[in-house]
């Protein structure tokens, strides 16, 4: 009997260490997901969050759980995600990552979850911004009213201003934003006040938006006496612009009404793709009296309109001066699809001119040889494509990847079969102003080797009509993989390369001046000292040295002109 009872008391505790083990499994996957989230690898984390809350009863699941496990599926579709392009703003940015319908669908069905069954938990109310936040990106802006109205409280102004800008019912958005300020009186958002001042001008309400940026304006000298950041500096400058436009506005519009010609003009065009109209894609308007920075930065203070069903917009009452009209179009829209860059788009507005600016994508050329990430050890590669329907003539683009950014540039033009041939030692001495830092400001590895050291070199090809016009490209603005089509360059490794890889410059520096005095024409040697003493020790007297000898060597033109170019330093 004793024994007995010493095997269910044995039992009794190899039961609740079961327990115990089966409960921590939720929470190891749970934190296993977190760790793949802050290192950016979504796809990985969805797979631990699906794992963890597989193994939890509904009623003991973390709200917290359930709303990362959404976002994870759902991270590309909201408003931040759309991808934007300015002509005149270097180029594209945005996300590439474009959420299936099954991910998506399997995000809001978690989101409606943790509203109805968790509502007490504190992660629930965000629930509500990232539904109302989906369907805004869908365009389904009935469904994103009820879910912004009922999670207001957390809403913010970027929010309302997309939803009742889309739908053109600013007064709901300008009641809205009125309420949130008047309510609001802990910290001051410069993005209410820009919101509700869009609104009031979309609605022809002048004087308020007037009112409301000033009222903004004093906010800004109110915080700028105890501070001096740069940030609010500028705002206040920006709030000026914005308010003397304003003013100019309601002036043109008074004179209207009297029956004087308006100096406004309006700015017009079409989004495309194979050339469908795109319904839906947000149209901005950047006003460079206002926003004088190139970067594309954030979007949501900026005008903006939507294009109709049949892909075009038209923006009214707009004031003579320069701008450069820029899209926000959802990533799966264009996935696979090049941006035709002609560079005709208009952008200054005569008075009472139209601004024409169209945006054009078309199914991107397909390569047929080499196959994508092959290795090269050869001087030259032969490139081939499949011929583009229209196409006249072809252009071979051609580049340097360092460390996840790249620059590309024509390399041979006017060819008139599907195929050419990349002169490899051509391709570096294009680039040598392509250069990347850490955050040190210290110059990266591939900044010095450039295509050594299994560089990466990237390609493309562009197609042009009997006039001139391109017409298509091999390279799509989101591509299903995340690099450019590219080959890596195999050539002679050096020790010197791995200590570059290791980052003990110095030390390369010395292996490589050791090597060159037994190889004094080895251009591998060369091309490296001459980045080194540029880029590290900004000594560049010493760097127009070896590119001198570059030059001698190779006689390749764009040493010559680098070497001109640091002259100026």
């Amino acid at each position: 009997m004793k024994y007995f009872k010493i095997k269910v008391k044995y039992l009794i505790l190899l039961l609740i260490a079961l327990s115990f083990l089966y409960a921590s499994v939720p929470f190891a996957y749970s934190k296993i997901a977190k760790g793949y989230e802050r290192k950016g690898k979504i796809e990985h984390a969805a797979v631990y969050y699906e794992k963890s809350l597989s193994l939890v009863p509904d009623f003991l699941k973390s709200g917290e759980d359930i709303y990362d496990y959404a976002n994870t599926l759902s991270s590309g579709a909201m408003e931040h995600s759309l991808y934007k392009i300015f002509p005149y703003g270097h180029g594209g940015a945005g996300n590439n990552m474009v959420p299936t319908d099954e991910a998506l669908n399997t995000a809001i069905s978690l989101y409606k979850d943790l509203i109805e069954n968790h509502s007490s938990d504190p992660w629930a109310k965000w629930a509500h911004i990232r539904l109302a936040e989906i369907y805004i990106y869908l365009g389904d802006y009935k469904e994103a009213e009820k879910y912004l109205m009922s999670g207001k409280t957390n809403a913010d102004a970027g929010l309302i201003y997309v939803l009742y800008n889309s739908t053109g019912e600013y007064d709901k958005g300008i009641n809205l934003l009125e309420d949130l300020i008047e309510n609001n009186k802990s910290y001051f958002d410069m993005n209410y006040y820009d919101g509700l001042a869009n609104l009031y001008i979309q609605s022809g309400k002048y004087d308020e938006a007037i009112y409301t940026y000033k009222q903004a304006l004093n906010k800004t000298a109110e915080i700028n006496k105890d501070s001096s950041e740069e940030y609010l500096i500028d705002k206040k400058e920006e709030l000026k612009v914005k308010i003397k436009k304003a003013q100019e506005m309601e002036y043109n519009k008074e004179m209207e009404i009297k029956g004087i010609d308006s100096e406004m003009g309006e700015c017009r065009g079409r989004v495309t793709v194979d050339g469908k109209g795109v319904e839906g894609v947000r149209v901005y308007i950047k006003d460079k009296e206002i926003y004088k920075d190139n970067y594309i930065g954030s979007t949501l203070d900026f005008p903006f309109t939507t294009t109709d069903k049949d892909g075009y917009y038209s923006i009214d009452d707009v004031l003579p001066g320069e701008y450069d009209i820029g899209i926000g179009i959802r990533p799966h829209e264009i996935l696979g699809k090049a941006y035709l860059d002609n560079r005709d788009d208009q952008r200054i507005l005569q008075s009472r001119g139209i601004l024409l600016n169209d945006f054009e994508f078309k199914t991107s050329i397909e390569i047929l040889t080499p196959d994508d990430e092959i290795k090269v050890s050869k001087d030259k590669l032969e490139i081939s494509w499949k011929e583009y329907e229209g196409a006249e003539s072809y252009s071979l683009v051609a580049g340097l990847m360092i460390e996840g950014s790249y620059g590309t540039s024509i390399f041979a033009d006017k060819i008139k079969e599907n195929k050419a041939v990349i002169d490899i030692k051509k391709v570096a001495p294009g680039f040598m102003g392509l250069a990347s830092f850490n955050d040190e400001n210290r110059p990266t590895p591939g900044t010095l080797l450039g295509m050594y050291g299994e560089g990466k070199v990237i390609y493309g090809v562009q197609a042009y009509d009997r006039n001139g016009k391109l017409i298509s490209s091999s390279m799509p603005v989101i591509k299903t993989t995340k690099l450019p089509r590219h080959f890596v360059l195999i050539t002679q490794k050096l020790e010197g390369d791995n200590l570059i890889k290791a980052e003990q410059y110095e030390k390369a520096r010395d292996w490589f001046l050791n090597y060159l005095d037994k190889n004094p024409e080895d251009v591998h040697s060369l091309y490296v000292l001459s980045r080194y003493y540029e880029y590290c020790e900004e000594d560049y007297a010493k760097a127009k040295e070896y590119l001198n000898r570059l030059y001698q060597i190779t006689k390749i033109e764009e040493y010559k002109s680098h070497m001109e170019g640091l002259s100026d330093k």
